[in-house]
């Protein structure tokens, strides 16, 4: 009878542990979901170190006091630093020049700027050519960008995106910074599967999101937006 006593008693336990770990993983997948549902807005005093946020919620920036001194008339949005997906690379390049016009009252984005690279025969990306255009344009200053976290992952029951960008606009005479930020977005669709019922519901959930093609721009649009609340409007 003690023996059966302690089998009952450990199986009990076994029983706690176990809910006890399931109510674990809703609660973090819970806040998983939420993923860019609140942003905290953080001024960052070391020009060098603003990067990727470690928790996705977080825009960190740093506004230097030469942006309120020499107040840029005009900007042009670069291509990204470093490699970018192409769906990202399409879809943030607009989107940069969309937002930056609500701050700069000239925007040359990605489409004329290209146009104006093949007019003149220049590669804005190397120094002497951006001295050039500077010259051709009148736009004193650049909008610098790249891609810091790039994540698209999915499981049967589970899918979740990752985007994160940084940026920064910087004056062409001298490459000084102005204004930089970066910002991370996490969303996640499914359900984490209690009962081999729920199996389904999970899976059509997750692979819902997985095709659901206004996700990313959404995301991109979102990160973007979140990016330039920071910098002052320069108009």
């Amino acid at each position: 009878m003690r023996a059966v006593s302690l089998v009952m008693k450990f199986g009990i336990r076994q029983s706690r542990v176990l809910r006890l770990a399931i109510l674990v993983a809703i609660v973090a997948l819970a806040v998983h979901l939420g993923g860019c549902a609140t942003t905290t807005y953080r001024g960052h005093n070391d020009s060098t170190k603003v990067e990727e946020p470690l928790l996705g919620r977080v825009v960190t920036y740093r506004v230097e006091r030469a942006s309120y001194t020499a107040l840029p008339q005009c900007a042009v949005v670069l291509p990204p630093d470093g490699k970018a997906p192409p769906a990202i690379y399409r879809l943030a390049g607009p989107a940069l020049a969309r937002y930056l016009g609500g701050r700069i009252t000239r925007i040359i984005g990605p489409f004329e700027r290209r146009r104006l690279e093949k007019k003149h025969g220049l590669d804005i990306r190397e120094d002497a050519d951006r001295h050039h255009f500077t010259r051709v344009t009148g736009c004193t200053t650049y909008l610098r960008w790249r891609v810091v976290a790039a994540e698209d992952t999915y499981i049967l029951v589970c899918s979740k995106m990752r985007i994160g960008l940084w940026a920064a606009l910087h004056r062409v005479r001298d490459d000084k910074i102005l204004w930089q930020a970066a910002q991370t977005c996490r969303l996640s669709d499914g359900t984490l599967p209690l009962s081999p019922f729920s199996v389904p519901l999970a899976a059509f959930e997750a692979t819902s999101f997985k095709r659901d093609n206004d996700v990313l721009p959404s995301m991109i649009d979102d990160v973007v937006r979140r990016l330039f609340v920071t910098l002052p409007d320069l108009r």
